[in-house]
């Protein structure tokens, strides 16, 4: 019997790293043999099979690596919120500047059509904080 092609199917599943479920990844990869590959049916089977997991790898890395960085995103962004909202009943403090400047540079870490959005929320928190200083009767 001589065998003319070969199909093999990988899949694995990873854990989210984040939340309850998981994501599940699968790759067939067919080939057809020629007389070349006569007496080396296992060798090609393994070579196809290292292919597949590779592939299967390289996509669930993407997307492990894809749920981290949005997850990396989502708590920078929530950081960056409550400094803005923490700016309220701090000016005039002695490191006032320096917060306003470790949120910039935290801003800076953002992707650059996120920054303007949050710049011009520190500037609102600023322009606030600067409003309540008045307001204090002391």
């Amino acid at each position: 019997m001589q065998i003319r092609e070969i199909s093999v199917t990988i899949h694995e599943k990873r854990n989210h790293p984040y939340a309850y479920g998981n994501y599940d990844c699968e790759v067939r990869l067919t080939a057809a043999l020629g007389e070349e590959d006569d007496g080396r049916e296992d060798d090609c089977i393994d070579e196809l099979a290292d292919t597949a997991r590779a592939n299967v790898l390289a996509e669930l890395d993407a997307w492990e690596d894809g749920v981290i960085q949005e997850h990396e995103l989502q708590e920078r962004i929530n950081r960056i919120g409550n400094r803005i909202s923490d700016l309220g009943w701090r000016y005039g403090n002695e490191d006032f500047e320096d917060r306003v400047l470790a949120i910039l540079d935290e801003i800076e870490l953002l992707p650059e059509e996120m920054r303007d959005k949050f710049i011009k929320e520190l500037d609102l928190g600023v322009k606030e904080s600067k409003s309540k200083e008045k307001d204090i009767p002391f």
